[in-house]
């Protein structure tokens, strides 16, 4: 019986709370389709950008005659211009950068770096100085005498050992982490706000205070409530997230984007729904907390303002690759979630180590919980109302 009538409160929450279109907003269509474009453009804007710069022409000015040298200069499309004093048009900006190659012992190449061409000059011009260095050493030891497999004697080869599944991982776990983060605290912000600011802004708050029911399942209902639609938003984001990354990464990676793959294991699928479930259940709870008290809409949002950026915040734990989840970090809310997401997709999870991260979210919303069950009977007491009474005393 307890459990039908909390099932008929849960249902009267959903659909109450399904009336407001800013509920389905942020709960359903930002999700799916809003933050991921957002990712796209910013890296579509972040690859203009740097494609602009790479098109900026870059005016250097070769010192001595180096055929060579200057033949790679061309190539790498670096404009080379004549001076007669190289040093004035560097501090005037006319120029960029000056290679003085006019030693034979010495390669020199000099600057202005208040300039921005002119730090993006010396950053081209050192990798190809240091290779036109090198086959300058090896010419000038064969001409005296030096065979090749002796200038050589020790050989320097890099392999990489990633597959594409692993840097597609790779990137999700920096990417997926921090979107679930933004988007289950927004899909819990505005239900939690509707079905608690919202009774009080509609003056129903004296109804549902007045039911035959007990504040524990007023509170389980609204919760539920919350921890359900914080579930469909995390889970719309996963999806639209792990179709969407390969489009997201187009603009930056080009046709390296499209080498990449992913595929969940069924025990990453398992670890990453849990991990949307216990967080959901953890920014339901802080959030129902937040605004137990709030007049109106508004007031709820301001109430839940504080909340949103101390879910964040600990997200730069994820920048730190050294910070790992362990039994140490198990315990931290939020953070430990966070991980959990991160390396279930990059390295793998212990299934002890995910069991303990998950008890140790299940005790935080049990403690949250029983801080709101407590508010509400004090708020019900203070309105006249007791425990399971039809009317105020």
């Amino acid at each position: 019986m307890a459990l039908q009538t909390l099932w008929i409160l849960y249902l009267r929450e959903m659909r109450s709370t399904l009336r407001e279109r800013n509920v389905i907003l942020y709960v359903v269509v930002v999700p799916l389709l809003l933050y991921p474009f957002l990712i796209w453009l910013a890296m579509s804007a972040v690859s203009v950008l740097t494609a602009e710069q790479d098109r900026t022409p870059l005016r250097v000015v070769l010192s001595g005659k180096e055929p060579l040298l200057a033949r790679a200069l061309e190539h790498e499309r670096f404009t080379l211009i004549e001076s007669n004093d190289p040093m004035a048009d560097l501090n005037s900006g006319v120029v960029d950068a000056w290679v003085d190659a006019r030693s034979q012992a010495q390669l020199k190449l000099i600057y202005d770096g208040r300039y921005r061409q002119a730090q993006q000059a010396r950053a081209r011009l050192a990798a190809l100085l240091e290779d036109y260095r090198a086959v300058r050493l090896e010419q000038m030891a064969m001409k005296s005498g030096a065979r090749l497999s002796d200038l050589q004697p020790f050989y320097f080869e890099q392999q990489d050992e990633g597959t594409s599944n692993d840097r597609g991982h790779y990137l999700l776990g920096t990417f997926l982490p921090l979107c679930l983060l933004v988007v289950l605290s927004l899909g819990g912000l505005y239900p939690a706000v509707e079905t608690m600011a919202g009774e009080h802004e509609r003056e129903t708050v004296d109804t549902t205070m007045g039911l035959a029911v007990s504040r524990l399942q007023i509170v389980l209902a609204k919760y539920l409530l919350v921890v359900s639609l914080c579930c469909i938003s995390g889970l719309c984001n996963l999806i639209a997230i792990t179709l969407s990354l390969r489009s997201i990464l187009t603009p930056l990676a080009g046709n390296a984007a499209n080498a990449l793959s992913w595929g969940f294991t069924p025990e990453t699928a398992v670890t990453l729904a849990l991990g949307i479930l216990a967080m959901s259940m953890l920014v339901a709870a802080a959030t129902l907390v937040c605004t137990v008290h709030a007049r109106s809409f508004r007031q709820g949002q301001a109430a839940t303002t504080p909340l949103f950026m101390s879910i964040l915040i600990p997200s730069s734990a994820l920048i730190d690759r050294s910070l790992t989840l362990d039994f140490h970090t198990c315990w931290i809310p939020v953070v430990n979630v966070a991980l959990l997401w991160r390396d279930s997709l990059t390295n793998g999870v212990p299934a002890i180590l995910t069991l303990v991260t998950l008890a140790c979210s299940l005790g935080w919303v049990t403690l949250i919980l029983g801080l709101l069950s407590w508010r509400l009977s004090r708020q019900g007491r203070a309105l006249g109302f007791w425990e399971g009474s039809r009317s105020p005393q």
